[in-house]
């Protein structure tokens, strides 16, 4: 396993943001009286620092925190650790690196206005304000931690310095733990082809749903998802799997067209939706298209790992395309065929698990 196991990291976000929320036992218990309801029925909970725009910002940074991360990882394990790739590791740390002391720099300026805050609660809650409710500085500041824990893969052959273990046993709890692993990377890697379906069959049905006059409007971030996505996606394709890579390469071709243009001309909608209809069929289509994410270390048919790159951003798309795709390997699906995934009873997740088996 060790390819695999040295070409990747795992990564767990640890955040804690002080609610400024606190249940009001005096209150709840007169809500639950005057609805003649049973003790305990009802719950009142107030706001200590009503629209503290200070907080507010706070939490709207760590928002932005998990959403970086979990953008450019992929889940592991049920303990919140997160898998990527080691050739993405310093960008990563760099990144969040600075965002962490982004968080740590609002703290002190909500903190440096808190007393001011809480006369200012005082007069916003009225009745329901209780000095008691309020800490003091030192105590809500060891409120906020921020941090992202980094650790190696888990190494299954660590089984075989087992001292006072039988042989077959130790055989037994390997083979057990390798399975193991194979599973979260067949998890991680559907996640990943999950991800980029889900982003290019939205364009598609976006854009045609537009020019049919059932959406009157879509952002910017119809194009700007992708991007994110693709950039992100030398992270996410952890076992470097070649057919990952070439799906990456043709949904960034779709971030070329401006969503301006997407709006405007129809013939360029027209274009751009024909791509992502043949897109969604390279994911959906015969077997020929469909990705494989085992590795060679976890005793899978794979072939010849390839390093993840990120290919540069193509050149703006002002001129329409032919509406027919010559490059493409499979017919451009039709409207209806872009919606079969999410019409079926499986959910897209079982499907690219199936497809990576």
């Amino acid at each position: 396993m060790g390819q695999f196991h040295n070409a990747n990291l795992l990564y767990r976000p640890s955040l804690s943001i002080w609610t400024a929320r606190k249940k009001d036992k005096g209150e709840s218990s007169k809500v639950t009286e005057s609805n003649g309801a049973k003790a305990g029925a009802a719950n009142v909970y107030k706001g200590l620092l009503p629209d503290n725009p200070k907080l507010e910002a706070i939490r709207k940074w760590g928002d932005q925190f998990r959403g970086y991360v979990y953008t450019n990882t992929l889940p592991w394990d049920d303990g919140g650790w997160r898998i990527g790739r080691v050739a993405r590791h310093m960008d990563f740390m760099l990144k969040t690196g600075d965002m962490i002391r982004e968080g740590e720099a609002l703290v002190e300026e909500f903190l440096a206005d808190y007393e001011a805050s809480v006369e200012k609660a005082r007069f916003d809650l009225n009745d329901l304000f209780d000095e008691g409710d309020y800490p003091g500085i030192a105590e809500v500041r060891s409120k906020f931690s921020f941090t992202l824990d980094v650790q190696t893969m888990p190494n299954v052959e660590d089984f075989r310095v087992l001292d006072g273990v039988p042989k077959e046993e130790v055989d037994k709890l390997v083979d057990t733990a390798k399975a193991n692993v194979e599973d979260r990377v067949q998890a991680a890697m559907a996640e990943a082809f999950e991800r980029l379906f889900g982003v290019v069959q939205k364009f598609g049905t976006t854009l045609e749903a537009y020019g049919a006059g059932g959406v009157k409007k879509f952002n910017d971030s119809l194009v700007g998802n992708i991007a994110e996505l693709v950039d992100a996606m030398p992270a996410l394709n952890i076992t470097g799997d070649p057919k990952l890579e070439a799906l990456t390469a043709k949904a960034r071709e779709l971030t070329a067209y401006a969503a301006m243009d997407l709006r405007k001309m129809p013939e360029v909608r027209q274009a751009a939706m024909t791509e992502a209809q043949a897109l969604v069929a390279m994911f959906t289509g015969g077997a020929e298209e469909r990705p494989t994410a085992a590795h060679p270390d976890l005793g899978a048919p794979y072939g010849q790992e390839v390093a993840a790159t990120s290919s540069p951003a193509p050149a703006r798309k002002p001129i329409p395309k032919p509406p027919v795709l010559a490059r493409a390997a499979v017919a451009p699906a039709t409207p209806a065929s872009i919606t079969t995934v999410t019409q079926s009873g499986d959910t897209l997740r079982d499907i690219f698990a199936e497809m990576l088996k």
